[in-house]
């Protein structure tokens, strides 16, 4: 098993944009969907697991919105503003895959920065059947 270098350690406690960028490639390679989001909903990127999940292209996410991802469209702006609000952490949903599979999930949400700006993630589960 492969450590990171005891040299490097220092570094890391020093350099929150290396920390950053660790962080960000390792959630990319991850199996947790993963989305930023600002506060009307645009989506702002997404990780591997995600464009996997969905099956829509990075060009294609970047297009839409929550609305556009969930089976539930209606819900959208409302799960929207409560987040925005903080008063939406965690819950269950229905996303719809570019092929139009619904799937159900758990999902987590909360404020993030983003390139300096607020967003919110989102970070999903699947749901096992039953």
């Amino acid at each position: 098993m492969a450590h990171f270098p005891q040299s490097i350690r220092p570094t890391l406690a020093e350099n929150r944009i290396l920390r950053r960028t660790i962080l960000g490639e390792s959630l990319d390679a991850s199996g947790v969907a993963a989305f930023v989001f600002d506060a009307e909903g645009a989506l702002m990127t997404a990780n591997e697991a995600a464009r996997t999940l969905t099956g829509y292209s990075w060009e294609e996410l970047l297009q839409m919105d929550s609305a556009g991802l969930t089976a539930e469209p209606q819900l959208a702006p409302e799960r929207v503003a409560a987040v925005v609000a903080g008063s939406l952490e965690a819950g269950s949903g229905f996303i719809r895959t570019k092929e139009g599979t619904n799937v159900a999930v758990d999902f987590h949400v909360g404020p993030t920065t983003f390139a300096g700006s607020t967003g919110y993630y989102l970070s999903l589960c699947w749901r096992a059947p039953g």
